[in-house]
């Protein structure tokens, strides 16, 4: 049984008005029966045979893998590039290379089929893998940069240029045309273990596993301890000496008790020490220090702050009886031992860092250093240094600029797009929300850079696009728009309609509109609102027949050089898009077809010479170029065209019932045939079957190539219906003109505009 003639559309009078109705191939789509493979000519008045396709090279080799994205771009030497995804794989090759390289595999397929978003300075990124990618023309890069999540060692140096508590960052970078810099690493710090603990009068005693550099003013952080209430950060109060130090710590009074489990930290202080006591003697001031210093013969020394004020000013060491003393001349009076706990004894020294961590990424190849200014806590750049280096000696007086802490890298993501100079996310692990970049970046973000879509909604994101200047968030049902608000500031309003998609691939923007696959069928959005897409009896059975559980590998992207959107679509039992839905925009027509390979994906690009191809890959693993030859790679096309029912009878006696004879002009290259096939009131099987032979020579434009021929029928019917095929092989164009059809002695005529 001819498909579709079992859905019959409503029964239009031909009779009394012959040379008013439209003709067969221009039925409204809404009245075609059946159609497959023949697509609206240009002419808007005849159809014509889809083209076929070519494989895309002869040298790739995916084996059975599904082609889930293809794509192409330029690198940064100016080479035209190509990109295939498959389930599990990334592959790539420039255009002159004859063969395809590995550039990224992993265990689990991926989701959904792969769009990639271009925004540094077009290199494709690819979200919905593992990892975020940046493509490269040899390898890929995960998007930002995560740093390793310790700090460096800190200790005193030789004499230089420091003296103060600094406390250090690392920050790791990929430095050439596309900076990016990773977050700050943990700050650095010194640490020590805890020995015992006690308490009196709410002044804490902390013991210390080994000895400290602590001061009088320090800040420590105590964690761990197993008395609990000694945890917290406080202020030093008291250096007893160098495995102890007080702070005040309100509780009860508590008598030493070993406590082993503690971890002290604190910022390196190097070069100051505070004052213990004074003394002076012969103009030579001896000055005790409360915890032990490093200074040398000839060392110049600032001391500030002593009660004994003449001893305050800058000096130079004369001598250093131990570690916890040093003289220097002082012209004054004599004075005995004298208790002066306020002075601080600053000195130059240097900083040691060791053990800098070294980063596994293979893109970081800088590792950034910040320090804060003496005493400070704001962080500015120190050096720059080459990843594999684990060690510096700080003693640089000059800074930089402020670090900056808004460099998170994106989460890992499933959708992504770029809008408003910014690069947009839809995070796996949370399908509510859109995270995005800060502007002019597209692998750095701000800890909140985040819109909530209805967060405690069970309805998941599952597409964003841009189109006219917005950001649009479809979930499984409902639609949104982001717009932006001022500088930084974005708004959202839920759309008034619940038409949202399974497919995100579907989602494209062709022609001035937006256009996705919902459980309806094609959605067309244009501007603000949704328009009726044009009615067609045979899109619904395609779409009625999709198969829900493979729907979300259904790919749609517009076919440029004819302007039509296509949508490949899994139907009937089918796990992979076997079918595609091609829709011409210009014309408003809807045309189902068939492939001998099941089309996954779909990329426009241009080739070497410049032509602009559309090329498709499929699931069994293959590139094609569409409208390449008259053959699915070898495999002739089936097409076919049947036009609604119509009815010839007019009056209570029913006359002019019979089709007398029929004027066919069509195209067909030597060496084929078009098969036209007429059928009467409804009946299963053709009451003719007419072979139109191939005579149009392949070389003649298409006016000087239409064949024109008189069939002569004398058929009496109620109503009839044609049904144009074509199954073979053909070297060139198969178009069907509207012919004329006599009935009786009236004729169905068409215009026909004078060339």
């Amino acid at each position: 049984m001819p498909k579709g003639l079992n859905r019959f559309g409503e029964m239009k009078s031909v009779a009394g008005s012959l040379n008013e109705l439209s003709p067969p191939t221009d039925t409204p789509e809404g009245d075609v029966i059946g159609c497959l493979n023949m697509r609206p000519s240009r002419d808007g008045i005849s159809r014509e045979k889809r083209q076929g396709y070519i494989k895309f090279d002869s040298f790739y080799d995916f084996g059975s893998q599904k082609i889930r994205g293809f794509f192409d771009y330029w690198d940064e030497s100016g080479t035209n590039r190509y990109v295939v995804v498959t389930d599990k794989k990334i592959y790539t090759r420039a255009i002159t290379d004859e063969e395809w390289f590995e550039i990224y595999s992993q265990a689990n397929e991926i989701q959904f089929p792969i769009k990639p978003v271009a925004y540094l300075r077009e290199r494709p990124i690819i979200v919905g893998f593992d990892q975020n990618f940046l493509i490269e023309p040899s390898t890929v890069y995960g998007l930002g940069i995560v740093g390793p999540e310790s700090a460096p060692s800190t200790v005193e140096g030789a004499d230089g240029n420091l003296t103060g508590r600094f406390k250090y960052v690392v920050t790791y970078m990929r430095s050439g045309n596309f900076q990016v810099e990773s977050n700050p690493s943990p700050i650095s710090s010194r640490s020590v273990g805890s020995a015992h603990r006690a308490r009196a009068g709410n002044i804490a005693t902390i013991g210390t596993a080994a000895a400290h550099s602590l001061i009088v003013g320090s800040e420590v952080v105590i964690a761990g301890m197993g008395g609990t209430g000694y945890n917290g950060t406080w202020t030093v109060a008291s250096v007893p000496d160098n495995t102890h130090f007080t702070c005040s710590n309100t509780g009860a009074d508590e008598t030493e008790t070993a406590d082993t489990d503690g971890i002290i930290t604190y910022p390196i202080i190097v070069g100051r020490v505070r004052s213990a006591h004074r003394a002076r003697a012969t103009n030579v001031a001896t000055i005790g220090t409360s915890s032990p210093h490093s200074l040398a013969v000839g060392n110049e020394v600032v001391v500030s702050g002593m009660g004994g004020t003449g001893y305050n000013g800058t000096w130079v060491v004369a001598s250093v009886p131990d570690t916890a003393h040093f003289t220097y001349a002082n012209t004054g009076g004599n004075e005995g031992e004298t208790a002066d706990t306020a002075g601080t004894i600053a000195y130059k020294k240097k900083i040691n860092l060791s053990a800098i961590p070294v980063s596994s990424d293979p893109k970081i190849d800088k590792k950034r250093l910040y320090r804060t200014t003496e005493d400070g806590e704001i962080f500015f750049w120190l050096v720059d240094i080459d990843n594999a280096t684990t060690t510096y000696e700080d003693n640089l007086t000059e800074l930089g600029d402020e670090v900056s802490y808004d460099r998170y890298p994106p989460p890992i993501s499933i959708f992504a797009e770029v809008w408003d100079d910014r690069l947009w996310f839809v995070p796996k692990d949370y399908r509510n929300q859109l995270h995005f970049t800060n502007k002019g970046s597209a692998e750095e973000m701000a800890y909140d850079n985040i819109v909530s879509v209805q967060g405690k909604d069970s309805d998941e994101i599952m597409a964003i696009k841009v189109y006219m200047d917005s950001l649009y968030v479809l979930k499984h049902k409902k639609p949104f728009r982001i717009d932006k608000v001022g500088e930084s500031s974005y708004q959202m309003t839920e759309l008034p309609f619940k038409t949202g998609t399974d497919c995100p691939a579907s989602v494209c923007v062709v022609g001035g509109f937006l256009m996705w696959y919902s459980k309806r069928g094609l959605e067309i959005f244009k501007e603000k609102e949704l328009v009726d897409p044009p009615i067609s009896d045979l899109i619904p059975i395609t779409i009625e027949s999709i198969n829900q559980d493979a729907v979300g590998k259904s790919f749609g992207n517009e076919f440029e050089k004819r302007n039509e959107y296509w949508l490949s679509v899994p139907v009937g039992s089918s796990t992979e898009p076997n079918k595609i839905v091609a829709f011409d925009y210009i014309r408003a027509k809807l045309t189902p077809f068939e492939f001998a390979n099941g089309l996954t994906c779909m990329h426009n690009i241009r080739s070497g010479t410049a032509k602009l191809q559309f090329i498709t890959g499929s699931s069994d693993g293959n590139l094609f170029i569409q409208d390449s030859g008259y053959t699915d790679n070898g495999t002739p096309i089936e097409s076919n065209f049947m036009t609604k029912h119509y009815r010839c009878l007019t009056g209570e006696r029913g006359v002019w019932n019979t089709l007398r004879r029929m004027w066919a002009e069509y195209v067909c290259p030597f060496g084929s045939k078009i098969v036209l096939n007429i059928y009467k009131n409804k009946q299963k099987f053709p009451v003719a079957s007419i072979e139109l032979e191939g005579m149009s020579p392949t070389d003649l434009d298409e006016k000087r190539s239409v064949v024109g021929r008189l069939i002569k029928l004398g058929i009496s019917c109620a109503y009839f219906c044609l049904e144009f095929v074509h199954n073979e092989e053909a070297k060139g164009t198969v178009r069907i003109l509207p012919p004329e059809i006599y009935f009786k002695n009236r004729t169905w005529k068409r215009d026909i505009e004078a060339d």
